[in-house]
């Protein structure tokens, strides 16, 4: 019989204790950023951003209207000019966002989220492509299920209005 506390497991033999446990460790990639990401919100809600912070945003968002304005302005420059241009100033932008508060916490989060995809395990080719098949056939039975059932239908309200 199992227990009246949830937290106790044991009490079955198909639930063993440490069961709990295993699930909490092997957590899905989507609630583990769900939680890094709420964590981090909470963190951010609780304290004021500093000046030094807000000067670095409007820095950046002077860094792209610049560069908005500058494409736009300059279009007599060849496009290649232009473009390597604005690829510097994206970067320039993203290494001083990057130094900000909010900053280092998205790449906390893009480097926590990298290291959980290297851990998913990728279907092979093989798997990939019979995968696709048995969807593609399922695809084609129902296609065929319901055309036989409106054209039925369709018979049944012609027979009908005769």
């Amino acid at each position: 019989r199992r227990s009246p506390k949830p937290q106790v497991g044991g009490s079955m033999p198909s639930w063993p204790a440490n069961n709990r446990f295993r699930y909490i460790q092997h957590q899905s990639i989507f609630l583990r950023l769900l939680s890094l990401v709420a964590t981090q919100a909470s963190k951010q809600s609780g304290s004021e951003t500093s000046l030094f912070d807000r000067i670095k945003w409007f820095a950046v968002i002077g860094i792209v209207i610049a560069g908005i304005v500058g494409n736009w302005w300059f279009d007599q420059i060849p496009g290649l000019v232009r473009a390597l241009i604005l690829v510097g100033m994206a970067l320039v932008a993203g290494f001083i966002g990057f130094q900000t508060e909010r900053g280092r916490n998205l790449w906390v989060l893009m480097r926590d989220a990298r290291s959980e995809v290297r851990r998913v395990i990728w279907p092979t080719r093989q798997e990939t492509l019979q995968t696709t098949l048995i969807v593609v056939i399922l695809i084609l039975v129902f296609a065929l299920i319901l055309w036989g059932l409106d054209s039925f239908l369709s018979w049944l309200v012609q027979m009908i209005l005769r």
